[in-house]
């Protein structure tokens, strides 16, 4: 981690924004410790993943 531009990976509990490959709706879930699929709260799939490209 580059202590100079203050960007921090996010820990376990916080909000990250996940983004859904069948809607492409983007919604914030907590971080969870394992590595488990989040519903999308739009279409209910499953094929969500974390969108990398917004800086916390």
């Amino acid at each position: 981690m580059n202590l100079m531009n203050g960007v921090r990976p996010p820990r376990q509990g916080e909000n990250v924004v996940y983004i859904c490959y069948k809607c492409q709706h983007r919604f914030t879930a907590k971080l969870s410790i394992l590595p488990l699929p989040v519903k999308c709260p739009e279409c209910g799939s499953l094929k969500t993943s974390r969108d990398f490209g917004v800086a916390y």
